[in-house]
Parts: C-alpha cells; structure tokens; sequence
C-alpha cells in the first residue's frame, strides 16, 4: 500500500481547508490524532502507529467520494461563520 499522506498533501496544497475536513474523517474512523499532530503527520514531521495510514486512506476515500467528480478546491464550503 502507497503512503496516503501524499495524496492527502497535494490535496490541501489544492485546498488547505481541505485538511480539517480530513481531519474529521480521519478522526471519525478511529484517528487517535488531534489536528496539530494530524497536521504534523500529514506534512511528515511525525510518524504514528501503522494502522493510522489505513485509517488516513480511508478517510481519503470518504472525502473524494462525497466530492463526486469536483476536486476539493471547486466543491462547496461550509461557512464557519458564526462559530465559537
């Protein structure tokens, strides 16, 4: 298997805010990483356990999956207006 971390960094280099939606379904499949570390990990400064590559591959899937055909860089935003 191919290091995902890779496709997950010319991803956010479409999109930086790309990454926190990463984050969140990397975390959502039992990530154990908070998004400092995730971030840290993503840009190869850390190394974590294995089995969060799988888990980093298949929160890439999720994510360019419900994306459809639009690269994250042309898919809709939420706004994070108004959030504490």
């Amino acid at each position: 298997m191919e290091d995902p971390r890779a496709a997950a960094r010319a991803l956010a280099q479409q999109d930086p805010g790309w990454v926190y939606d990463l984050w969140l379904k990397y975390w959502a499949h039992g990530g154990s990483a908070d998004i400092f570390e995730f971030d840290a990990y993503l840009r190869g400064y850390t190394e974590r356990d294995p089995f969060e590559l799988r888990i980093l591959a298949w929160a890439i899937e999720d994510l360019t999956a419900t994306a459809g055909t639009n690269p994250p860089s042309v898919r809709p935003r939420r706004s994070r207006a108004g959030r504490a």
